[in-house]
């Protein structure tokens, strides 16, 4: 237990585990790769050394062990095959053991770029996104509008900075009771101030239409005057 306590609290071990995750797929088709080369590899040398070596390569299990020794390049030296074909048979599954074992590292190495590439462009996302948030605040904390019904008079709609910042960057989400809370609070002051965005607008829109209509007015008042 005091592994696995320990094996949480390193973020390298979690890399780990990602990259194996990611990689599972490529070191699976290395690991049935290594299978089938230790099966082929040892029934070959079984029909090549049994002939002149029946004791030492007696079986399939036994030779399978010959196999993973020579692909490892342990070379314990406890069976060695005698004859020329069988050497030179270890011989290439010597030298194709030490291409065999150079892929997992190779997986492995890209999967490890791959996952600090991908939290490096999450970092990156998250630091973007935190500046736009902080631009719109900055930009709609203080939004003017002209009241046309009082010349001269403008009329300010403060939006909350928590409307646009982050839990993390907004004070009034310092402590957030549930994620989903802190989300359904955000999307509300989203909505407040889109709703009062709109009712200014509505009013701009009546009093626009109310000057059309004294404008047509006062053509229409003024076309008989112009004729006479």
């Amino acid at each position: 237990m005091s592994f696995l306590h320990l094996e949480r609290s390193y973020q390298a071990m979690k890399n780990l585990r990602e990259i194996f995750a990611l990689k599972k797929e490529e070191l699976g088709v290395v690991s049935y790769l290594t299978i089938v080369i230790v099966l082929t590899s040892s029934t070959t040398i079984f029909f090549l050394e049994n002939p002149a070596q029946p004791k030492v390569f007696s079986s399939i299990g036994t030779c399978s062990w010959w196999a993973i020794e020579t692909i490892t390049s342990l070379g314990y030296g406890d069976i060695v095959p005698i004859t020329a074909a069988g050497r030179a048979f270890s011989s290439l599954l010597a030298l194709w053991g030490i291409i065999l074992f150079t892929i997992p590292g190779a997986i492995l190495g890209s999967g490890f770029i791959e996952v600090m590439l991908k939290k490096q462009e999450k970092k990156s996302e998250q630091a973007l996104e935190e500046s736009i948030r902080i631009s719109l605040t900055r930009a709609f904390s203080n939004t003017a509008f002209t009241d046309l019904d009082s010349p001269g008079t403008t009329h300010t709609i403060s939006v909350p900075a928590s409307a646009f910042l982050t839990p993390a960057a907004s004070s009034s989400f310092s402590s957030p009771a549930h994620p989903i809370k802190c989300l359904q609070d955000q999307v509300n002051r989203l909505t407040t101030t889109q709703l009062q965005l709109q009712v200014q607008l509505s009013r701009q829109e009546s009093q626009l239409q109310t000057i059309m209509t004294l404008l047509e007015k006062t053509l229409a008042q003024s076309r008989p005057t112009d004729t006479g």
